[in-house]
């Protein structure tokens, strides 16, 4: 899915819990969309969950469809 328009977005709604790096960047080095990034801890092995809310089909003010995304992890090394 992507995520680029004006109106649209995503954030983070339940965050990863081993993680050096768990975040959503949209700027420039996106090309403005959004894209989410995730390292591990430092020598963490195991499972991982993260969940993001995408906003997309703004009229302006407000979204007309609102997804979860769900994402899980399973670390080995």
């Amino acid at each position: 899915m992507k995520i680029s328009g004006d109106e649209e977005g995503a954030s983070i709604q339940t965050q990863a819990q081993h993680f050096q790096t768990s975040t959503i960047v949209r700027d420039s080095s996106t090309n403005w969309s959004a894209v989410y990034y995730y390292k591990p801890d430092s020598g963490y092995v195991g499972e991982d969950y993260i969940e993001i809310e995408t906003c997309t089909g703004g009229n302006g003010v407000n979204c007309s469809n609102i997804d979860v995304i769900s994402i899980n992890f399973n670390i080995t090394g």
